[in-house]
């Protein structure tokens, strides 16, 4: 009877773990909602986390909620996003695009770029805060180039010649190199102060100009 019981609720947890619905965010990110409520008169989507923390998104920023059953209720308006004025369809090819690339597209490269930016712009300035805005300005320089559209219809042949789906993959992946080159930023800074500290202490030469 006891192991019954157990198995009953584990049963019951398990389902209510799988019953939770999803919300569709128009940068192609899924989010599981624990609850949610929707208030018209802010235009904001508010849900709870599972550390049961409240946070929100404006309802411009989602595309569409699907509910446990994966019934989807279209929330993008084109007529009154000011960010996107283009078709539903549309919208949905531009949202996997952006899936796609958030789930497969790796940007190890530009974290080691902005590592080594962020590091040599440090000792060579030798100030941090020196540091800041051209390892800033060299994220979104490392950022500005396109994945080819001959590229992506290789990976993906049948959005081969969508226009839609080809812009919402180069946004996320231009959003990934920008946060890997910025985190390598960040570590390359660190780097950097412990070397001009160590340069203090004569444990490294001196390389500045």
């Amino acid at each position: 009877m006891r192991y019954s019981v157990l198995i009953l609720f584990i049963i019951i947890n398990l389902n209510l773990s799988i019953a939770q619905d999803t919300i569709c965010l128009v940068t192609g990110k899924k989010i599981i909602l624990k609850e949610y409520k929707i208030d018209n008169f802010q235009r904001k989507l508010f849900y709870k986390t599972k550390k049961n923390k409240e946070k929100s998104y404006f309802l411009d920023n989602i595309f569409s909620i699907i509910d446990t059953l994966g019934t989807e209720t279209i929330i993008y308006n084109p007529s009154t996003n000011l960010d996107f004025d283009i078709s539903v369809e549309n919208m949905r090819d531009f949202i996997q695009g952006a899936s796609d690339a958030r789930q497969t597209y790796k940007a190890p490269l530009f974290t080691m770029y902005g590592f080594v930016t962020g590091t040599a712009y440090t000792v060579l300035l030798q100030n941090p805060v020196y540091a800041i805005l051209p390892s800033g300005g060299t994220s979104v320089l490392l950022g500005l180039p396109k994945i080819s559209n001959k590229r992506i219809a290789k990976k993906y042949p049948e959005y081969a010649g969508n226009i839609h789906y080809v812009k919402g993959y180069n946004q996320e992946v231009k959003n990934k190199r920008f946060m890997n080159s910025v985190k390598g930023a960040g570590l390359g800074i660190l780097t950097g102060i412990a070397a001009i500290i160590l340069q203090q202490n004569n444990i490294l030469p001196d390389i500045t100009f």
